[in-house]
């Protein structure tokens, strides 16, 4: 029978790994089977280098990592400066720190390590446990380290001249909840004063008329402890009992913030000019430090004794209480209530400021009031526009005495405008909202979100004039009304998809957009195809849109991928080659320890849209985390890599070695360090169908290009008839093993003869123990029945 002869060329693998087509559809330029074979831009295919130790590593003990928690965080502009970046690893409750921006060729990343460790249950929540199990997440901001963890207070962390400092940061809010008084409208004006109403109006300011007041210079130091000051003689109204606060006057520079009660407590006597005080409640942030300059002023609900023995019942809830000042400022609550209009909302409520997660209004008011309170803290957070946000408060309390349900779960705080580390805690508003005079809102003030129906929050993504939050229902966007950015008085909250998520630890950073995987795929964040930006979108067109990128590509083997290893995969961005690496379990980990042993990589390419499998397992050494790492330059700093945080055995068997590892060897051997292992390179090409799918043909010869980069390389290659998946089929020609030597050419060719004959055809092209490959191409000439 007749035959015609047809050629044909290969000339690039650009798209790289692809599962999501038939055998009769398949995308030219991509494979159908890889493993352990880079994908670059210009559409070659090498061999991977070997993965090892760092040359000239070093190796740290740690103890015991029975149940212990693994995360990694690069800490960028360190201090400020803009040079210094510190890799932050956590093992269990220990955080370590290397410095990065030290490391050279002969003192590489592993022999960088400082003596500062951080003792993460150090900052446990008040009644809380510490969980080791628990990863940590990280951000950084003005050159501070910011550190969450699910059971400790949020704590930041400094760093000078090698020594690395953590403090504890406890959040603070104001209550504009208030307590439910079931039955009593906010307009009705009660004949009898229950501990929830007087504690309702003294949030709502009637607080004023303080009998007495005074300042004194003595030098407190801010602790639950007596005090004793000297005072001026002769104050009229002090009483023994008197519950009072003590607000802070002096420099604020050393830290101690001025406008709020920062002790509280109450006076056990009063004589001459010494007043001693029973201290029991403080601001928590400003615990330890020294000031000398104070004012006391009783708790007083002086007006509200004042409007009762006038009008005979007590003030509503609706009821404000400067509304009842004569013309020349008096408060005269009987000459003036016939001329006021009852209101029928609440009035302004906030002016007493609580613990976000231990609410005690009984200390704060001297009431006794239900507290709200949890151990759980926030997971998550980052810093976005000037302020340190928290997030990921999985935590309710039912509804318990005079105390409603309340929860902490879908609620996202966010500090003021940072200017000194005090205000890390400052979720709140300066200016008291119940004040007669200063009651704004300032741009600059912190406060408290909360996106109903979110769910969980898993991550926060700080994008150039937006926060992107990732929960367990959804993605939403968090910015400003007018363009310009987030601010506490303008904000608007967009829900921008229905893409859940499952965990924060795959979250890559990619030129400011996320990254991120969850159970059905791979997503990233990109602006919306109409283009617009977040500064020039009107509000009812979303500017970024949430796309998979595994749908079409890498679907089918993303779906084997257990989802436990999913949830904790993590990854991380080479902006040089353009590519994320995430490294993750293929299997089911049995133990936390074996949840961190990672064995594979999965590199995507950001240009092309290219993925590729990597496989580095080894029995005596494990990938544990990933980052990027770029050295400071310069003739002995090593090339910047992803560096493979790894735990190895030390010295005892519950002892054991911390390093790095990172790909470099080019015998194309991993871990010849601890236990050399030779890994396969290879690569099924898509389907050749040159008759069509319903004529027979058969390839007179394969040339082969390759790139020799001026080394000797070789490989092996054989064809696979008809869709065979296994050599058994005896549709898999033999394997032929080509060897090229000649290094003075920059490409080189060989001819091959591929025997058998069919419908369709693959190549595949596997490595030799020890040798590179660099393919870029082929070209085959190819024999076509001229029937079926």
């Amino acid at each position: 029978m007749a035959q015609q002869v047809a050629a044909s060329i290969e000339n690039n693998f650009t798209k790289g790994f692809i599962t999501e087509s038939t055998g009769l559809n398949f995308p030219e330029n991509a494979a159908t089977d890889t493993d352990n074979c880079e994908y670059t831009l210009i559409g070659d295919v090498n061999r991977r280098l070997g993965i090892d130790l760092e040359a000239n590593y070093g190796t740290n003990l740690v103890g015991d990592r029975t149940g212990a928690a693994i995360s990694t965080y690069k800490w960028n502009n360190v201090g400020g400066d803009g040079l210094t970046q510190l890799l932050v690893i956590q093992t269990g409750g220990t955080l370590r720190f290397y410095l990065a921006s030290n490391a050279t060729v002969a003192l590489p990343l592993s022999r960088q390590s400082l003596a500062s460790l951080v003792n993460v249950g150090t900052f446990v929540a008040a009644g809380g446990v510490f969980d080791k199990s628990i990863e940590c997440q990280y951000t950084d901001g003005n050159g501070y380290l910011f550190v969450y963890h699910p059971n400790c207070d949020p704590f930041y962390c400094t760093y000078t001249a090698g020594v690395i400092t953590a403090n504890r940061i406890t959040l603070q809010i104001r209550d504009f909840t208030g307590i439910p008084e079931a039955g009593v409208p906010a307009n009705v004006r009660p004949s009898a004063l229950t501990s929830e109403h007087k504690y309702n109006l003294t949030n709502q300011g009637w607080t004023s008329g303080n009998p007495w007041s005074a300042a004194t210079t003595t030098s407190i130091t801010v602790s639950v402890a007596p005090i004793s000051v000297l005072v001026p003689a002769g104050i009229v109204g002090v009483t023994v009992g008197d519950l009072v606060q003590v607000y802070y006057t002096g420099d604020t520079h050393v830290g101690i913030p001025q406008g709020l009660p920062i002790l509280r407590g109450n006076v056990t006597s009063y004589a001459g000019t010494t007043m001693n005080i029973n201290v029991t409640a403080i601001h928590p942030p400003a615990a330890g430090l020294t000031g000398v300059s104070w004012f006391i002023v009783p708790a007083s609900s002086g007006y509200i004794t004042t409007w009762n023995t006038a009008v005979g019942s007590y003030p509503s809830n609706a009821d404000v209480w400067w509304y009842f000042k004569t013309a020349v400022g008096v408060f005269d609550p009987g000459a003036t209530i016939n001329n006021t209009s009852l209101a029928t909302g609440n009035a302004p409520r906030g002016h007493y400021i609580l613990n976000a997660f231990s609410q005690q209004r009984d200390d704060a008011s001297g009431l006794p009031i239900t507290d709200i309170s949890t151990t759980v803290r926030p997971r998550t957070g980052t810093w976005f526009q000037g302020r340190i946000w928290y997030a990921g408060v999985d935590a309710q309390q039912p509804a318990t005495g005079d105390a409603p349900y309340y929860t902490w779960t879908e609620n996202i705080y966010f500090s003021q405008i940072v200017n000194t580390t005090t205000d890390f805690a400052n979720c709140y508003q300066t200016n008291d909202p119940t004040s007669e005079t200063l009651f704004d809102l300032l741009p600059t003030d912190g406060g408290v979100i909360t996106i109903q129906g979110c769910g969980s929050i898993y991550k926060l993504f700080a994008l150039q004039n937006a926060l992107l939050v990732f929960a367990a229902n959804g993605v939403w966007y968090i910015t400003g009304s007018q363009g310009i950015g987030f601010t506490a008085n303008d904000y608007t909250i967009v829900k921008l998809s229905s893409v859940q998520s499952i965990s924060s630890t795959s979250f890559v950073n990619v030129n400011g957009l996320p990254v991120f995987w969850n159970e059905e795929g791979i997503y990233k964040v990109e602006p919306a195809k109409q283009g617009k930006s977040l500064l020039s979108s009107p509000l009812h067109v979303n500017p970024l849109e949430v796309n998979p990128i595994t749908v079409g590509t890498i679907a089918t083997f993303y779906n084997q991928i257990p989802l436990s290893s999913k949830k904790y995969a993590r990854g991380d961005y080479h902006p040089i080659n353009y590519v994320i690496q995430w490294i993750y379990r293929s299997d089911n980990a049995e133990t936390v320890a074996e949840r961190y042993m990672f064995d594979k990589i999965m590199n995507f390419n950001t240009v092309n849209n290219a993925f590729f499998p990597y496989t580095a397992s080894s029995a005596a050494v494990s990938m544990n985390g990933i980052n990027y790492v770029a050295g400071p330059g310069g003739s002995t700093s090593p090339p910047p890599n992803f560096k493979y945080f790894c735990l190895a055995p030390g010295s005892s068997s519950i002892n054991f070695g911390i390093t790095f590892a990172e790909e470099y060897r080019d015998d194309y051997t991993d871990w010849v360090s601890v236990a050399p292992s030779n890994y396969t390179s290879y690569f099924i090409t898509g389907y050749k169908l040159k008759g069509q799918a319903i004529k027979k043909f058969q390839p007179q010869y394969i040339q082969v290009y390759s790139r020799t980069n001026g080394e000797a390389s070789a490989y092996k290659i054989q064809g696979i008839w008809d869709f065979a998946n296994h050599r058994d089929s005896g549709r898999w020609s033999s394997l032929q093993l080509v060897t090229n030597a000649l290094t003075h050419y920059d490409t080189v060719h060989r001819r091959h003869k591929i025997r058998g004959h069919g419908y369709a055809l693959q190549f595949k092209i596997t490595s030799a123990d020890g040798q590179p490959f660099d393919i870029q191409g082929w070209a085959v000439v190819d024999s076509v029945n001229a029937g079926t």
